[in-house]
């Protein structure tokens, strides 16, 4: 792809969206044992913070975001910022294409499902299960594991309300599939969330926000 076709496919989105994403690649970079991408945030008070960015969620009625700045191996450092004192984010756009990637198996999927299912469960208290749907081939697999991270973040910040917590545990289950388009559908008291096969563009990829709003039109 081009890169003004990657350039023409963005649009303006605001600093909490944008690491919102960056958290997801970076969560995709590290499962692939790559680096997470480098973001760089202009605050308010005019100071710069640059680091890869961890995860963003709310703690004490405050949107904050985790950044890894530098360290070690053994001692690596982290800095808390919080997001309503950011005023700009600069980030690369640059990313593996996914036929470059070694395909995940089925057991590898399932596993970042459980695992992203036992941070719903401690949010929700109580379980909420996460099902894998039949892949038939290595680009569904890839779409499929890709797709992990963006569910999990989506879910907990559902969760972290109390309507959203009151519609998930009316659910029997979530189900993670992978179709010719991105979609989600309530069907039989299960969430039914599709990935888009062999994605060839950004817009074709689910984001945090754009997930989590088609959740809550389903539910």
């Amino acid at each position: 792809m081009s890169v003004h076709s990657v350039l023409g496919a963005l649009s303006p989105r605001s600093p909490r969206h944008v690491l919102e994403d960056l958290a997801v690649r970076g969560q995709r970079a590290a499962a692939a044992g790559q680096e997470r991408p480098v973001a760089v945030l202009e605050l308010a008070s005019g100071r710069q913070v640059q680091g890869r960015c961890l995860a963003v969620s709310d703690d004490a009625g405050l949107a904050m975001v985790l950044l890894h700045t530098g360290g070690n191996e053994r001692t690596p450092q982290v800095m808390q910022v919080r997001v309503d004192h950011i005023v700009a984010v600069g980030y690369e756009l640059a990313g593996q294409p996914a036929a470059d990637r070694e395909p995940p198996g089925r057991l590898e999927i399932s596993r970042a499902l459980s695992a992203a299912g036992e941070d719903l469960a401690r949010a929700l208290g109580g379980k909420l299960e996460l099902v894998l749907a039949d892949l038939s081939d290595d680009a569904e697999r890839l779409a499929a594991m890709a797709l992990v991270p963006v569910l999990r973040q989506a879910l907990l910040k559902l969760a972290a309300d109390a309507l959203g917590q009151e519609a998930l545990r009316g659910l029997s289950a979530v189900r993670v599939g992978v179709s010719t388009r991105r979609g989600v559908v309530k069907a039989g008291g299960a969430l039914h969330i599709d990935a888009a096969a062999a994605s060839p563009t950004a817009d074709d990829d689910w984001t945090v926000g754009d997930l989590v709003t088609e959740i809550e039109r389903a539910l």
